[in-house]
C-alpha cells in the first residue's frame, strides 16, 4: 500500500488529480468509486469536482465513459473548465490513484474529527470565559475561480 502524508496534502490539488485520472483512465475511475465516501469533495473548488467526478461516474454507469470522447464531452457540458489544463500523469498507476483517493478520505476524516472535538469542547462547558473560540476550518482557503484547477 502507498504511503502519504496527510499534513502536507492540498486538498483541491488531490481533488483536481483525481479528477484528472479519471477523465482518463476508467481504472482509475472505478478506483475512486470505490475508496470515496458519497459527496467527499470539500476544497474550494469541490462543488465542480463533484459535478466533474459524478458525470464521469454516470457515463460508466450508463456505458458511455470512453477515455478517449470524456475531455470534449466534459468541455461541451463544462465550458466554464479548462478541461485540457486537468492532468495527471500517474493517473494509470492504481496504487497512486489509491492512494490519492485515500489521502482525501483521511484529510476529510481528520478535519471532522478536529470540528467535532472543538465541538465538545464548547458543549462541555457552554459559559466558558473565551467563548469566542472560532471552530476550525474544515475547507483550504477560498480559491480564486477556477484557473487554480
Amino acid at each position: 500500500m502507498a504511503t502519504y502524508e496527510v499534513s502536507s496534502l492540498d486538498l483541491q490539488a488531490a481533488e483536481a488529480e483525481l479528477i484528472a485520472a479519471c477523465i482518463d483512465h476508467e481504472a482509475a475511475l472505478r478506483i475512486a468509486l470505490r475508496i470515496l465516501p458519497l459527496d467527499d469533495f470539500r476544497s474550494p473548488a469541490g462543488e465542480l469536482h463533484r459535478r466533474l467526478f459524478y458525470v464521469l461516474a454516470g457515463w460508466l454507469a450508463d456505458g458511455s465513459y470512453s477515455h478517449e470522447t470524456n475531455r470534449d464531452r466534459l468541455q461541451t457540458y463544462f465550458p466554464e473548465v479548462d478541461v485540457e489544463a486537468l492532468w495527471c500523469s500517474c493517473g494509470v498507476v492504481p496504487g497512486y490513484v489509491e492512494a490519492v483517493a485515500q489521502a482525501i478520505v483521511e484529510h476529510n476524516r481528520l478535519a471532522d474529527e478536529a470540528l467535532a472535538a472543538v465541538r465538545r469542547w464548547h458543549d462541555a462547558d457552554p459559559l466558558q470565559k473565551d467563548a469566542s473560540v472560532p471552530s476550525p476550518s474544515i475547507r483550504t482557503p477560498q480559491a480564486k475561480g477556477i484557473e487554480g484547477l
